[in-house]
C-alpha cells in the first residue's frame, strides 16, 4: 500500500467525523522533508475553524500512525471553496532556528 493510500485510509475517518468530504491528498518531496497537502470541502463550504480544527486533527493522527515514518513534514489543509487559504501546520522544532535567524537577520 502506498504512503498515500496510507494516509487516506488515516484521514477518511476523521474527514467523515467532522461532517467533511476528503477530497485530495498529495504528498510531495522538500529536500529531507515532505509536504502533505490535504483538500477538503462539504456542501454549503466550509470555513476557516473548521479547516483548522481538522488541521490539528490531521497532524495528530499523521504523528500517531507513524505513516511518514521519521521523516519532517510540513501539513497543508486547505479547500477548493476557499481558494489562497490554506492553514499550515510545521515541525515545532524549527521554530527556535526560524526565531534565531530572524533575530541575526534584524
Amino acid at each position: 500500500m502506498s504512503t498515500r493510500e496510507q494516509i487516506l485510509q488515516v484521514l477518511e475517518p476523521i474527514a467523515s467525523n467532522m461532517g467533511l468530504d476528503l477530497e485530495d491528498v498529495e504528498i510531495k518531496s522538500a529536500g529531507k522533508n515532505s509536504i502533505v497537502q490535504v483538500s477538503i470541502d462539504k456542501d454549503g463550504g466550509i470555513n476557516l475553524d473548521e479547516v483548522a480544527q481538522i488541521s490539528n486533527q490531521i497532524s495528530e493522527a499523521l504523528d500517531a500512525k507513524e505513516v511518514l515514518g521519521e521523516k519532517p513534514y510540513t501539513l497543508e489543509v486547505g479547500s477548493p471553496g476557499m481558494p489562497g487559504v490554506a492553514v499550515t501546520v510545521f515541525d515545532a522544532s524549527l521554530v527556535p532556528a526560524l526565531l534565531t535567524a530572524m533575530t541575526l537577520n534584524e
